[in-house]
């Protein structure tokens, strides 16, 4: 990590102003970035190429990063695809991989979202939730094992196709896309990454809401600005 960027994390600059954020590509990259367990990837490649950021590798990482340039008065954006989705002995590497970043890059759990696939809608519908019980994902279930909280968000990201049989899953999610599969995924990959930044500018309205709620609670003033945003 640059060493500007742990001097600007500490010049005191309050969080109401200046956050640090990070989203996350989940899949497995030695793999065609085209197979259906990359969407997560691409979705955060693209918003990289569309904001004119390169992915650097991340040392000593099971990862690639790319950074929103440093300002005061922008907040900061940490964009992260995953290399290995499991190392040599079959453990799934995502929940040291988003660990890592946010002890190195100091962000706080609540200012993180994943973007990964899920069987549990049809191609090309996405939605945005937190992390919840019935979440099945391997990926998401590392992570809040290795960060020890489910305090974040999901995007979740379809590539079902009716009929899929549970034995066939995972053969399913390490292939590519149809022929007739492909034009759908593309288009909605693309408005996904499109989507990012208005993710994103929510998420931090949604903290500035709730600390708003907290001064109200103890007599203060509960008006919420709109958060100046972003990177």
């Amino acid at each position: 990590m640059k060493l500007a960027s742990r001097i600007s994390y500490r010049s005191g600059l309050s969080l109401d102003t200046k956050s640090r954020f990070a989203i996350f590509g989940i899949g497995n990259y030695p793999d065609p970035i085209e197979t259906r367990h990359n969407v997560g990837i691409r979705i955060v490649q693209s918003f990289a190429r569309k904001k004119g950021l390169t992915f650097e590798r991340l040392k000593a990482q099971n990862g690639f990063v790319a950074e929103s340039q440093e300002r005061e008065d922008c907040d900061h954006l940490v964009i992260v695809h995953q290399d290995r989705l499991f190392d040599n002995h079959g453990t799934n590497l995502s929940g040291s991989l988003v660990r890592t970043v946010m002890r190195d890059y100091e962000i706080d759990k609540k200012n993180i979202i994943i973007y990964h696939e899920t069987l549990l809608s049809p191609l090309g519908r996405y939605r945005i939730r937190k992390f919840g019980k019935q979440h099945k994902q391997k990926s998401v279930i590392s992570i809040t094992k290795a960060i020890k909280s489910d305090n974040f968000y999901c995007f979740q990201f379809g590539v079902s196709k009716p009929g899929l049989k549970l034995e066939d899953q995972e053969r399913y999610l390490s292939s590519p896309f149809d022929v007739e599969e492909t034009g759908i995924a593309h288009e909605q990959v693309e408005k996904a990454a499109s989507s990012i930044e208005e993710q994103l500018y929510k998420l931090k309205f949604s903290h500035l809401r709730e600390k708003a709620m907290k001064r109200k609670k103890h007599g203060g003033n509960g008006v919420v600005e709109p958060p100046a945003f972003l990177f």
